[in-house]
């Protein structure tokens, strides 16, 4: 399933102002046509954490260059359904589902949440779709 813009902002709570500054700070976000933009729920899914360190974390996501590409490639690379329930990113940009024991600070983003709350915000979406008329 692909989303355009409005319903990839609209599933992670990005506001547009938001947005358009992330699309010049990360790569994963630019040199996509902005007419017919289309996101993965993987990208999704990557936007939401983004999001969750940037506004519940503090992070500055020009901060989070590194961190980004490792999160987009982890969600590309996996089943939804056999994601960890925890990702920890740790204080040299390194991501994975288990707690580093190098890093003297790491964040933890709470994956088991992301997931059922992108679920949540879709569930409309779906609903409407099936309520559609179709012609026979």
């Amino acid at each position: 399933m692909l989303f355009n813009t409005g319903q990839m902002q609209e599933l992670t709570g990005l506001k547009r102002e938001q947005f358009r500054h992330w699309r010049k700070v990360l790569p994963q976000l630019q040199g996509r046509d902005g007419r017919s933009e289309q996101y993965s729920f993987s990208d999704v899914l990557a936007l939401c954490v983004l999001r969750t360190m940037v506004h519940d974390l503090g992070v500055n996501v020009s901060n989070l260059i590194a961190s980004a590409q490792d999160i987009f490639a982890l969600f590309a690379d996996s089943e939804i359904g056999a994601l960890p329930d925890w990702l920890f990113i740790s204080d040299d940009g390194t991501v994975g589902s288990a707690l580093p024991t190098h890093a003297k600070a790491y964040m933890a983003v709470n994956l088991g949440q992301l997931l059922a709350e992108a679920r949540d915000r879709l569930a409309p979406n779906v609903r409407r779709q099936l309520q559609l008329p179709l012609e026979t």
